[in-house]
């Protein structure tokens, strides 16, 4: 009998790296002939929004909401009911919650897979990921359980099994690592009419060295730390401009404020963003030395890479640090670099993440196909 695929997902908000790590990856299973289902709980809150994206974006899912307060996620067992989970599947739970959600009793045969995206006691600890949940003091013994009572795990990088190992006792074996992966969105061939178009838009000429911060605000993206070089790079260059394509807050105000149209703050739908990419010469992934960072697989990475930008990266920063490095694709940032030339060689990192970061890479879809065989 085949198995069955079902991958789960607990408070997750169908945002772009929700399709690139989650719905793709659905799919791609489903391209290799793999019973592969989706099941997403999605706070009360945002329920029949949300729920509406997801469908859309893959009409066979099945969205739960799931109970008020995230302190209450033992609640939601009681969809169990309604779940028609048959002991030959395998189960990927993209959280903690998840995972403990679905770890099964002692009757059942279906296998778990803990999805392991980063550190999470030291994304609470050190960013106070669930300050006022009610769980603060529970993440710790929740995130151990997920990795040592699973049948297998999937990490995205060689330093998140080196943590579990470190802070769980976990013993190496069950697991693989695969790194977060681009949106199919991101292998589009670059459209040379759109790219002129967004540079006439945003006042981009042609002796202008571009870089391009793509992501959130989030603690962990340390935008004191952005800021810092970027007064740096600023004031040593005059060719040089930045673009944030995030929503606006406190520092890019500040910036725009002292270097007025040399820093650009827009806001574009997920699907447009490969379009600003294609403009830029360099990607800006500068973090903290936190153990969030240190162990993290950051998409926008290979999504800067997908489009042919060179990336200036901080040191220890998942595995990525050291692969940039190893293969050319960009600079380790120290308070020194700031001398910068245009990127006239977008060739290499291309390459580089069609056979490394993408879903259609041998590599990764040999990764994915594996787990079909516990």
């Amino acid at each position: 009998m085949k198995k069955k695929l079902i991958y789960i997902t607990f408070n997750d908000l169908p945002n772009g790296i929700y399709i690139s790590q989650v719905i793709d990856v659905v799919k791609l299973f489903q391209e290799h002939s793999v019973d592969a289902k989706l099941i997403a709980f999605l706070p009360f809150s945002k329920y029949f929004n949300e729920r509406k994206k997801i469908k859309s974006l893959f009409k066979e899912s099945i969205v739960l909401p799931s109970f008020p307060k995230l302190i209450n996620w033992k609640l939601n067992k009681f969809w169990f009911f309604f779940l028609n989970i048959s002991s030959d599947s395998i189960i990927i739970t993209r959280s903690i919650f998840a995972t403990n959600l679905f770890l099964k009793p002692a009757k059942n045969t279906y296998k778990v897979i803990y999805d392991g995206r980063g550190a999470i006691a030291a994304e609470q600890e050190e960013y106070n990921v669930y300050d006022y949940t009610g769980l603060e003091d529970k993440i710790h013994d929740l995130e151990r359980i997920s990795v040592l009572k699973s049948d297998y795990n999937i990490a995205v990088s060689s330093k998140l099994i080196e943590y579990w190992e470190k802070e769980f006792k976990y013993i190496k074996g069950k697991e693989v690592v695969i790194p977060s992966t681009i949106s199919n969105n991101y292998l589009k061939k670059r459209d040379i009419q759109k790219t002129l178009l967004i540079e006439n838009q945003l006042g981009i000429i042609k002796d202008d060295i571009v870089m391009i911060y793509s992501g959130s605000k989030a603690g962990w993206q340390s935008f004191h730390l952005l800021k810092e070089f970027i007064c740096a790079i600023l004031e040593n260059d005059k060719r040089v401009k930045i673009i944030f394509l995030c929503k606006l807050n406190r520092i890019i105000n500040e910036l725009i404020q002292r270097f007025q149209s040399r820093i650009i703050q827009i806001y574009v739908p997920h699907d447009e963003v490969p379009h600003y990419l294609d403009i830029a010469d360099y990607g800006l992934l500068l973090r903290e030395n936190s153990l969030t960072n240190k162990v993290a697989s950051p998409v926008k990475c290979a999504e800067y890479l997908s489009r042919g930008l060179k990336v200036i990266i901080s040191s220890d920063i998942g595995d990525y640090s050291e692969e940039i490095v190893r293969n050319n694709l960009g600079i380790i940032y120290n308070s020194t670099t700031l001398l910068f030339e245009h990127n006239n060689d977008r060739e290499n990192q291309i390459k580089y993440v069609q056979e490394n970061l993408s879903k259609s890479s041998n590599k990764i879809i040999d990764k994915y196909m594996s787990l079909m065989k516990l």
